[in-house]
């Protein structure tokens, strides 16, 4: 009769301690950084800096952004461009003129990769003061025309556009 079966309790040590691994790694930064996003909690403001476009075949522009109360929950981004195509499968690839992405910042800080001229904004932990779209590259600078970021405000209080919008969760 064996008193001891090493092989079996040193695979059940094994299958035990991938377990715990599983679960520390599970609730480490990845998961929290990827929950942060879908929070809109602000995003990295890495500067991508400014590609100049006057000289580019083709000159985006950002014509309207409108904000409308969602039925369900937060709010509805919606804003027209003119000379521009969404292209999410060649972002971090090389410019293309008229092409790219948008990056989102409310309150002066980016808070979202943009791939199409919708964006739902969820309720938020803050007041939303002003909301910034701005047209970027597939190499993710911002496109310029003449020095000038393409990007449009909403929410700005010396261009006389709509007040402050509150949209805060309750905590």
């Amino acid at each position: 009769m064996k008193l001891f079966d090493w092989a079996n309790t040193l695979q059940f040590c094994f299958i035990t301690l991938g377990i715990l691994v599983g679960v520390f790694f599970s609730n480490n930064s990845i998961v929290d950084h990827s929950l942060a996003h879908s929070n809109l909690d602000f995003h990295s403001n890495m500067e991508h800096g400014y590609l100049e476009v006057a000289m580019d075949s083709i000159v985006p522009e950002i014509e309207s952004i409108e904000v409308f109360k969602d039925v369900m929950s937060g709010f509805n981004l919606h804003f027209q461009t003119k000379n521009f195509n969404f292209t999410p499968n060649n972002a971090s690839s090389k410019h293309v003129p008229g092409k790219g992405h948008a990056h989102l910042m409310i309150n002066g800080n980016k808070v979202a990769r943009v791939y199409s001229n919708w964006f739902h904004i969820p309720e938020l932990h803050y007041e939303i003061e002003e909301i910034e779209i701005s047209l970027n590259s597939n190499s993710h600078e911002i496109l310029s025309l003449n020095g000038i970021p393409i990007s449009k405000k909403w929410g700005n209080h010396e261009s006389g556009l709509k007040p402050p919008i509150t949209m805060c969760k309750k905590m």
